[in-house]
């Protein structure tokens, strides 16, 4: 299961971290701490696929069951907006075995590195009318406000007493939540998604770890996010903790734990791989068509023989 990538983003961290209700920590509270965190986050992502010129971001997820370590990825993802070139270089763990990953994407190829023998597929992309940008900015989609939507009214009212702290010119948020805070309707909702999604009946076999059959609760979660004076959230941590009974109703502790770090913004220098006395091996992404293949076609693609087919 490699978590990097999905789970894999700024926007899932701080949608983990934005149903946090905090305990005492701080004395000022800056308006609504809930609204104002959602405010930085539409602000990051913004500012990081329009305003920068490039960036670098360190992602780690760590997946854990009762304490030990079964699933851990490590992204660092370097960005260029200017020049619409992005690179990610991955480390991921699982089933104790370690591996790695990198590839490289412009506006013209993609670049896939065979870690085991060093090798290098290049992908040449085609024309498909509009440009898509490499880097999107999620809240720009139709269905964004219907999501921010489902979230206001799951969080409820939680919303409300997220803290904020002030420290020069920077915010930080603070959150701490336990058993005993979590609305009903939140405990339904991630005993769904823990069960259907993260570790289903599928993936709990494939990765030989016990599948969270019943009796599943949220029993504590925490986060904190500091936003730097331009707006820019430039460090968050998040990690939540479900406990759940197995096939056998043996209850095991289910914790998924998440850090980001966006640095380097206008420093990052994005490049392509030198493929120079590489193994390349290139080709076109999708079928290519032109005007060779023009004309009516009508060809069976089954044939029966006996009775098979």
């Amino acid at each position: 299961m490699k978590l990097s990538k999905k789970a894999t983003s700024l926007c899932a961290l701080v949608v983990g971290a934005a149903i946090l209700s905090t305990s005492a920590y701080a004395d000022v509270l800056i308006g609504s701490g809930y609204n104002s965190l959602k405010n930085a986050v539409k602000t990051t992502a913004s500012k990081l696929t329009n305003d920068v010129d490039n960036f670098t971001a360190d992602l780690t997820v760590t997946a854990k069951i009762d304490g030990n370590i079964f699933a851990e990825s490590k992204s660092n993802i370097k960005c260029d907006i200017a020049k619409q070139a992005k690179e990610v270089t991955e480390t991921n763990f699982e089933h104790g075995r370690t591996s790695e990953s990198y590839w490289y994407e412009d506006k013209k190829q993609t670049i896939h590195k065979n870690t085991e023998n060093n090798s290098y597929s290049v992908y040449e992309k085609r024309s498909i009318g509009k440009e898509r940008k490499l880097i999107e900015n999620p809240f720009e989609r139709e269905e964004a406000a219907d999501a921010e939507k489902i979230l206001d009214a799951l969080v409820g009212n939680l919303q409300d007493i997220i803290q904020v702290e002030e420290a020069g010119e920077k915010r930080m948020y603070i959150g701490n939540l336990s058993s005993t805070q979590v609305p009903p309707l939140i405990n339904a909702v991630s005993s769904v998604i823990l069960k259907y999604s993260i570790f289903d009946e599928y993936n709990a076999k494939r990765l030989n770890v016990p599948y969270p059959k019943s009796n599943i609760y949220v029993k504590e979660a925490a986060g904190k996010a500091v936003v730097n004076e331009e707006g820019i959230i430039e460090s968050a941590i998040a990690s939540a903790s479900m406990s759940a009974q197995d096939n056998n109703g043996i209850e095991h502790f289910y914790t998924l734990e998440i850090s980001l770090e966006v640095r380097d913004i206008n420093e990052t220098v994005v490049t392509a791989p030198d493929l120079t006395g590489k193994e390349v091996t290139y080709a076109k992404e999708g079928s290519v068509i032109d005007e060779k293949y023009v004309g009516k076609y009508k060809n069976d693609i089954v044939e029966s023989k006996g009775n098979t087919f």
